[in-house]
């Protein structure tokens, strides 16, 4: 099964999610296969600094993180799209037809409503806000995915 978390340009956010559920599915022992990537990736760049300090304080390095754009291949190879926001969810909807089944926001699959603010360009604090916030939706996906067998 393959997993991968979406937001704007792959710098922040799903690299951070990707990182979290990485370590938590490992730790439950799920092997699944777990991606990140963004609506909006001109270059691929490493991600942002903030985001590499705040896994850091999580014990997790991303340091070799490249952004990476959400191509039609990786739908086609997804089993879930785990959006960091509703817009990106309506983004997806009208630009990747076909593939609506498969994506939906993080939070929502995890039946919560919120989204997933974009910490871009702010300070550490921000960004460990995030990572906290993207770490407690990862671990409602681990339970989920632990106790249901299913994706």
């Amino acid at each position: 099964m393959k997993i991968f978390f979406v937001c704007t340009g792959n710098s922040c956010r799903s690299p951070m999610a990707e990182a979290l559920a990485k370590k938590a599915f490992s730790e439950a022992n799920i092997d699944l296969e777990v991606y990140s990537r963004g609506v909006s990736v001109l270059l691929a760049l490493p991600a942002s600094d903030n985001a590499l300090f705040a896994m850091q304080q999580q014990g997790i390095d991303i340091s070799s993180h490249e952004t990476k754009q959400l191509t039609k291949k990786d739908l086609e190879k997804a089993d879930l799209v785990l959006t960091m926001t509703k817009r990106h969810k309506d983004y997806l909807y009208i630009n990747a037809k076909g593939y609506e089944e498969k994506i939906c926001t993080l939070a929502e699959y995890v039946l919560e409503n919120q989204d997933i603010d974009d910490p871009f360009g702010k300070d550490i604090e921000a960004y460990n806000q995030c990572a906290e916030q993207i770490k407690l939706l990862v671990n409602k996906l681990t339970e989920k995915l632990s106790k249901n067998n299913e994706i």
